[in-house]
């Protein structure tokens, strides 16, 4: 499955920041709404989601708006009492949901959920600068090398891919492993050593002690913008 792409058609800078960062943290692709108006993305990648602010939903004609959402959803940044007088009600049924405008992940996340398809969430491969997690084949890619992470290590590589950023326990950790397995949580740092005799990992898989470990989204988004 290809990297899916978040389609940023935002005018105000603070939401268009904040939408860059949410996507990144999820491992998705970013691309403005002139970009892809003009045909300038790659050809691997599966636009499934746009988001706007007011103004932007403001300057579009509502035919226009009519074709995006044929292909896929839009959702609405920074809804108000002032929003929902100024746009058409014919403008609003087209949009698929709402987000305030100073959105938490958790409610990106939500929303991401609620309208791409599991199938399509659950196998996509997962781009976060030179690390790359292609979750259909459980193969793992940094700077374009394949890495030889396989089986438990992978699992584990990728519930704190799924958790960017995040500290995660080492109990939460376990539960990726077989129950016999799980009876002693040094399982879990003699797979994170091994992770990081990996090309790339050794910076990114932080020891937080005595909680667990984070793959650190700082040193990936910085190379990415």
């Amino acid at each position: 499955m290809p990297a899916l792409t978040v389609i940023n058609g935002t005018y105000d800078a603070g939401i268009h920041s904040l939408v860059e960062q949410s996507s990144f943290m999820e491992g998705l692709l970013t691309l403005s709404l002139q970009d892809y108006i003009h045909g300038n993305f790659h050809e691997t990648s599966i636009p499934v989601l746009l988001f706007l602010d007011q103004e932007m939903v403001l300057n579009i004609p509502k035919d226009v708006l009519k074709i995006f959402v044929i292909n896929f959803p839009a959702v609405l940044i920074g809804k108000n009492n002032n929003v929902s007088q100024r746009v058409s009600n014919e403008k609003a049924s087209l949009l698929e949901g709402y987000l305030p405008k100073d959105f938490s992940h958790r409610s990106f996340k939500e929303i991401l959920r609620n309208t791409i398809k599991p199938d399509v969430w659950n196998s996509r491969t997962m781009v976060f600068a030179d690390l790359e997690i292609q979750r259909a084949c459980q193969e793992v890619r940094f700077r374009g090398e394949q890495l030889m992470i396989k089986g438990f290590s992978y699992r584990i590589l990728l519930v704190l891919a799924e958790h960017m950023g995040e500290v995660v326990s080492r109990e939460v950790l376990s539960q990726s492993l077989p129950k016999r397995k799980r009876a002693s949580l040094r399982n879990i740092d003699t797979h994170i050593k091994q992770l990081r005799q990996n090309k790339g990992l050794d910076d990114l898989i932080r020891c937080v002690r005595p909680i667990g470990y984070c793959l650190a989204a700082a040193p990936l988004y910085q190379k990415q913008n």
